[in-house]
Order: structure tokens, then C-alpha cells, then sequence
């Protein structure tokens, strides 16, 4: 059901963009522009605003991104990527249409909104439009909702959540996006520095967290290893080998 909201004591903060069509860097840009000259000049820390953003159409439509978002003075970095992933989800029409301004559409509230989760401290891995964290610890992977001995419950962002669950060394993951089941995962920890994650027939390595290569493992059983740079204490396997062969090789049998 669309949502409708009564627009009083709101302003219109438009910037026109010039046909353009619609980029992480474009909104990136504007989005500063409006953080700075709104929302760090009128409010303080005892205040909050109201945002709806939306996009005018070269044919003077216009289009609403997400929902009404009720943002803190320290929460840019939240709607940013909440707006992008927004765009993700819409398809490519919305990317590919051209653009003739932007509206950040607000009203500034007294108080405080409810806290945003931003973590600035662990890494992501872009996989399709999703980002999933790099790390093995159940706890790094969001915010926790909740925990039944070794299942979690964690919010990952303000669509996605992982359904994650642990078992010694390895942790089998369920993402659900905006309650529907998306895909899985796992992880298996190698040692404190570095684990391997399994989607599908993808394998990707990880350490220090960095990715240093993937791999593909075919229907026939072979393995083909795309190393992203040298890594001398690396276990290099022989590209196109039989699977058997290739582990045989691994445990010196």
C-alpha cells in the first residue's frame, strides 16, 4: 500500500541536474550539497529532520525513492546508502532515464530519531548489489536481534537481514531481503586471519580482510583459480584439474 504523508512546515531543497541519468557520484555529490547548506546550518543535536527524496523526470514526471526517513544530524552516510540500495532494487529503467533535478523534500522536527547502525568498522564484499560483511565473528556481521544458543538473528541493513547459523568453524547464512528468502551462503574459518565463502559455485578467499582470490568450481568437478595478486604463503592449485586430483595434491596422498 503506498503511503501518504501530510506535508506541513516542509520545505523543498531542489537542484538541477541538466539531463543527466542517475549515479552513485551524481547523488553523492548533491546529497553533500544539501547536507551542508540544510541540515548542518539549521539543525542542531537536539533536532531532527523529516527527508523524502525524489527525482524529476526529463517528461516533468516525478518519482518517489523510498520511504520517509526521520534522520539525525550525524546520519548522511545512512541515507546515502539507503537511497542508493533503493535505486538498486527499482531496476535499471530508473537508472537509465534522464534526469532534470533532484528534491530533497523535509521539515525539521524537535528531538532526537531513533538511532542508525552505520558500521565503519568492518569491510564489505559487493556481491550483485548486496554487501555482505567481511568477517567470520556473528556478532560483526550487523546489528543483533536476536540469539538462540548458537542461531542469530541480525540486522544487516534497513532491508536485509541474516538468518546465521554457527557451527564450530564454519557459519551457514540465509539472507532475506525485505522478508523474502534471497540467497545463501558460508563461511569457513580458516584460521584468526583468513576464511573462505561459498555462493553457490563461487568460492572467494579472504585475508586480513581482503579478498585474494576466487574461484569457480564447475558441474564437471574441475576448479579454475583466479588469484588476485601474489601471495607466497598461499596454497596455489593447478587451473583445470580434476577436483579429486587437485585435493589429493592438497593432503600429499
Amino acid at each position: 500500500m503506498k503511503k501518504f504523508y501530510l506535508l506541513k512546515n516542509w520545505d523543498n531543497y531542489i537542484i538541477e541536474v541538466n539531463h543527466q541519468v542517475f549515479t552513485h557520484e551524481l547523488f553523492e555529490t548533491n546529497l553533500n550539497k544539501f547536507w551542508s547548506e540544510i541540515v548542518e546550518s539549521k539543525i542542531n543535536e537536539d533536532q531532527h529532520i523529516w527527508l523524502l527524496f525524489r527525482l524529476q523526470w526529463s517528461n516533468n514526471q516525478f518519482a518517489t525513492v523510498g520511504n520517509l526517513q526521520k534522520l539525525n544530524i550525524e546520519d548522511k552516510d545512512y541515507i546515502l546508502n539507503y537511497i542508493l540500495e533503493e535505486m538498486i532494487d527499482r531496476g535499471e529503467y530508473y537508472k537509465e532515464q534522464s534526469i532534470i533535478s533532484l528534491t530533497f523534500s523535509y521539515g525539521i522536527r524537535d528531538g532526537r530519531a531513533l538511532e542508525k547502525i552505520v558500521s565503519t568498522n568492518v569491510e564489505y564484499q559487493n556481491y550483485y548489489h548486496h554487501k555482505l560483511p567481511i568477517t567470520v565473528n556473528p556478532l560483526e556481521y550487523g546489528k543483533l536481534i536476536e540469539q538462540i544458543g548458537k542461531k542469530y538473528i541480525i540486522q544487516l541493513n534497513t532491508t536485509n537481514v541474516l538468518i546465521l547459523n554457527e557451527r564450530e568453524n564454519e557459519n551457514f547464512i540465509r539472507l532475506f531481503r525485505k522478508g523474502e528468502f534471497m540467497f545463501e551462503f558460508k563461511d569457513l574459518k580458516i584460521d584468526n586471519n583468513s576464511f573462505i565463502r561459498t555462493i553457490l559455485d563461487q568460492k572467494y578467499t579472504f585475508k586480513n580482510s581482503k579478498l585474494i582470490s576466487t574461484e569457480i568450481i564447475s558441474a564437471h568437478g574441475y576448479i579454475k583459480i583466479y588469484p588476485l595478486y601474489e601471495d607466497t604463503n598461499s596454497i596455489k592449485l593447478t587451473e583445470n584439474l580434476p577436483l579429486y586430483q587437485q585435493l589429493r595434491k592438497l593432503i600429499k596422498i
